[in-house]
C-alpha cells in the first residue's frame, strides 16, 4: 500500500457552469436544458413542452437529478435478498450493535430514534442481550432503495466523511467491504448501494450509486488516510462522480464531512436553485471552495 498521496483530480467543470447547462434562462422563468427534456419524453411520445418555473424546490429536483446524480431510466422495482449477488457469508453476517432499552414490548434505541419489535431469539432476526443487539450487516429496505451494509467497528456518527464510488454497483460491494474490514486503519463505516431497477432489469445508472460513510481515527495521520483511499480505490472503477462533489482519486469522489443535515447533493442543490433564481452565483462558488478545501483537509488527516 502506497503511503504517498495522489493529487487531486481537478473537476472538469465548475459546479456554476454545470448548473447553467442543466437549465435555460428566460425572461419568464427557467427551462429544463432540451436534451434532458428529450430523454424524458422518449418514453411517452409527449412532444416537449416549455413551461418556464421560478419555483425553488421544481429548479431544486432538475439539479438534483441532472447535475447531481444524472440518472435516466424510472425505476419500477428493487431487488429482494434473493436477487442480491453477494455471497451467502455476508448475508447471514451479523453485526453487534448497543444502547438499546427494553420497555413496553419493543426495545428502543432513543440516540438513533428507532424501535424493533422483539423476538423470540431462536427465531430468524436479532437477538437481545445486555443492551445489545445483533442486527444483519446486510439490510435491504432500511433506506427505500437501497441496501446498507454495516461496518464492523462500531455506530458512525454523523462527522462522519462521505465518500462516493460511482463504479461500484451491487456485484462489486463485497470486494470493497471485505477491504474495509481488513485495513490497518481501523475505521468506523458504513455502506450503502442503490438496488433500483429499470423495467428491462437493469441497475438505474447513479453517480452516487454507492456511497461510503466513514470516520477516521483521530490518531491517523493523512499517510494513513492515503492509504486507506490507494486500497480502496483498487476495487473503484473509474467513472464520474456526483456532479456536486470533488474527486479525490479516480472512482473515489468526496461528499463533504457531517451528515446533520440530511442529503448533501439535495442541500447543494437548494443552493444551485436560489443562485439561479437570484443570478447571484457566489455562494454556488463559495460551496465549491469549500468542498474542495475540506477535501483537501480530509486526505491530509487535518478533517
Amino acid at each position: 500500500m502506497s503511503s504517498q498521496k495522489a493529487p487531486m483530480h481537478a473537476t472538469k467543470s465548475s459546479w456554476v457552469q454545470a448548473v447553467r447547462e442543466a437549465v435555460t434562462a428566460r425572461g419568464d422563468g427557467f427551462l429544463r436544458t432540451a436534451t434532458m427534456q428529450e430523454t424524458e419524453t422518449l418514453a411517452t411520445g409527449d412532444g416537449i413542452r416549455e413551461e418556464p418555473t421560478r419555483s425553488s424546490a421544481l429548479l431544486r429536483a432538475w439539479l438534483y437529478r441532472d447535475v447531481h446524480v444524472r440518472t435516466q431510466g424510472s425505476v419500477s422495482s428493487f431487488l429482494g435478498y434473493g436477487a442480491l449477488p453477494v455471497s451467502t457469508t455476508l448475508l447471514k453476517a451479523t453485526v453487534r450493535t448497543s444502547g438499546w432499552q427494553l420497555g413496553s414490548g419493543r426495545l428502543v434505541h432513543a440516540q438513533r430514534s428507532l424501535s424493533l419489535a422483539t423476538r423470540d431469539s431462536n427465531q430468524d432476526g436479532f437477538t437481545h442481550a445486555n443492551g445489545t443487539v445483533d442486527l444483519p450487516r446486510l439490510r435491504c429496505g432500511t433506506a427505500p432503495g437501497w441496501l446498507t451494509v454495516a461496518g464492523l467497528n462500531g455506530e458512525v456518527s454523523r462527522k462522519c466523511h462521505r465518500l462516493y464510488f460511482p463504479g461500484v454497483g451491487l456485484g462489486k460491494i463485497e470486494a470493497l467491504v471485505h477491504e474495509l474490514d481488513s485495513s490497518p486503519t481501523r475505521v468506523t463505516w458504513s455502506l450503502k448501494s442503490s438496488v433500483g431497477v429499470d423495467r428491462g432489469g437493469v441497475e438505474v445508472p447513479r453517480a452516487d450509486r454507492t456511497v461510503l460513510y466513514v470516520e477516521i481515527p483521530d490518531r491517523a495521520t493523512g499517510i494513513g488516510v492515503s492509504g486507506l483511499l490507494n486500497a480502496l480505490s483498487v476495487h473503484a472503477s473509474a467513472a464520474a462522480g456526483p456532479g456536486f462533489s470533488a474527486e479525490l482519486r479516480p472512482g473515489i469522489h468526496f461528499g463533504g464531512s457531517g451528515n446533520e443535515h440530511g442529503s448533501f447533493g439535495t442541500r447543494i442543490s437548494s443552493i444551485a436553485a436560489e443562485a439561479l433564481l437570484s443570478s447571484d452565483y457566489s455562494s454556488l462558488e463559495r460551496a465549491e471552495r469549500n468542498l474542495q478545501e475540506k477535501a483537501r483537509r480530509f486526505e491530509a488527516g487535518e478533517e
